[in-house]
C-alpha cells in the first residue's frame, strides 16, 4: 500500500490565521502540530516514510521538507502552479504510475483531524482488503454524520453487504456535492446517507481509466506530461501542460464511478474538517456554546465565538456576544457571524489585483 496525501490548497476560509505563505495545513494549531504532521504520523502507522507521497504546491515544498524530514524529497510531488484537485490528483497518479507503482493507493487530505484513531486504523486494514479481492473498484470511506450539514459532500448507501475488520461495508448509491440545508435534514434522518469525507483507497490504473473516460482532454495533456517525468524536458513540459488542464475538484472523478464501482465504509472514526474558523471552535470545544480563545481575551456574557488575540500587548474584551468569529492579528482584525464565515474566500476575491492583495 502507499499513501497519497494532498496538501495544496490556500486555506482561504481560515484567513487571516491562514495566508498564502502559510496555509491552514501547515499552521501548528494542536499542541505545536500541524494536520498535515498528524496526517503524515497516522500515514506511518501503516507503511514507512518512503511509502508516503506527498502532493503540494511548488511553493510549499520547504515547508513540506521542513515539517516532515523523513518523507524522501524525491516523493514530494510538486504542482507547478495551484489547480483544482481534479488535475492535482491526475498530476499526482501519473508520477505514481511512472514510478513504477502497482500497489493500492490511499488518498488522504492533509487537514483533518480524527479522534478515534483505532476506527480509522480498521478502515485502512478493511479497505486494504477489498480493493485486493476485487481492484477495479473504489473504496469510499464515510462518516457517520453529527448533524446537517451543507458545507461537505454527502454519500447514499444501500445495504451492508459484508463486514471486514469489524467496519461495515455498504452497497454504494450515488452522492451529493453540498446540497441545500433542507436536503441535508432529510438525508441525516434517513440514517442512509454518510459524509464523503474524500478519503478514497484505488489501483492507480482503474482511477486513469476514468479519466480517460470522463475527462479525455485532461487524461491525453496528462499521458504528455507522464512521458516527459524523468527527462531533460519534464520542467519544460510540465509548465507548458500543467495550467491548461481542467479547473475541476477531484469529486467529479470519484463520483464518475458506477453503482457497481465501489463500496462504502461506514465508519465512526471522530472525523472533523475544521475547514472554517467556526468549525475550529467546534473542533476545540468541550461542549456546545462554549467559547474558544487564545491570546489576552476577556468575555462578558458572551457564548459560543472564537476569538482569537495575536497581538500580546492588546486585550479583546466582548459583551453579551453570540456565534461570532473575532481573529486579530497584527495587520488584520476579522469579524464575522458564524453562519457566513464559510463565505471568506468569496470575499477575498475582492482583494485581488488591488492594494489589499498584500493581506493575502
Amino acid at each position: 500500500m502507499k499513501v497519497l496525501i494532498v496538501a495544496g490548497g490556500s486555506g482561504k476560509r481560515f484567513w487571516p490565521i491562514s495566508r498564502k505563505r502559510l496555509p491552514k495545513m501547515f499552521i501548528p494549531l494542536f499542541n505545536n502540530t500541524s494536520t498535515f504532521q498528524m496526517q503524515v504520523k497516522r500515514a506511518r502507522k501503516f507503511v514507512k516514510p518512503e511509502d508516503i507521497y506527498i502532493s503540494t504546491n511548488e511553493k510549499y515544498v520547504e515547508i513540506v521538507k521542513r515539517q516532515t524530514p523523513e518523507i524522501p524529497t524525491t516523493n514530494i510531488i510538486a504542482e507547478p502552479e495551484r489547480k483544482d484537485l481534479l488535475a492535482a490528483l491526475g498530476f499526482a497518479l501519473v508520477n505514481l504510475r511512472k514510478h513504477g507503482i502497482k500497489e493500492p493507493v490511499i488518498y488522504l487530505a492533509s487537514d483533518h483531524l480524527i479522534k478515534k484513531m483505532g476506527v480509522f486504523e480498521r478502515g485502512v486494514r478493511a479497505a486494504e482488503k477489498l480493493i485486493k479481492e476485487n481492484d477495479r473498484r473504489i473504496i469510499y470511506f464515510g462518516e457517520k454524520p453529527l448533524f446537517p450539514t451543507n458545507n461537505l459532500g454527502w454519500i447514499n448507501t444501500g445495504n451492508v453487504i459484508q463486514k471486514v475488520e469489524n467496519v461495515p461495508v455498504a452497497e454504494f448509491k450515488g452522492w451529493i456535492y453540498r446540497p441545500g440545508m433542507k436536503k441535508c435534514k432529510e438525508m441525516f434522518k434517513t440514517g442512509k446517507w454518510v459524509w464523503n469525507i474524500n478519503y478514497e483507497m484505488f489501483k492507480i490504473e482503474f482511477v486513469l481509466e476514468l479519466y480517460k473516460k470522463h475527462f479525455p482532454k485532461t487524461y491525453k495533456k496528462l499521458l504528455k506530461i507522464e512521458k516527459a517525468l524523468d527527462t531533460k524536458d519534464e520542467a519544460k513540459v510540465v509548465k507548458e501542460i500543467y495550467p491548461t488542464l481542467e479547473e475541476a475538484h477531484s469529486d467529479e472523478v470519484w463520483k464518475s464511478a458506477t453503482q457497481s464501482q465501489a463500496v462504502v465504509l461506514k465508519l465512526n472514526m471522530g472525523w472533523s474538517d475544521p475547514g472554517t474558523l467556526f468549525a475550529l471552535k467546534q473542533a476545540f470545544e468541550s461542549q456546545p456554546n462554549e467559547n474558544v480563545t487564545k491570546g489576552r481575551v476577556h468575555n462578558f456574557k458572551t457564548k459560543d465565538c472564537l476569538i482569537y488575540n495575536y497581538e500580546k500587548n492588546k486585550l479583546i474584551t466582548t459583551m453579551n456576544l453570540s456565534g461570532m468569529v473575532i481573529v486579530n492579528t497584527n495587520d488584520v482584525l476579522l469579524i464575522v457571524d458564524k453562519d457566513h464565515v464559510r463565505l471568506l474566500g468569496d470575499m477575498l476575491k475582492d482583494f485581488e489585483g488591488t492594494e489589499l492583495e498584500k493581506y493575502l
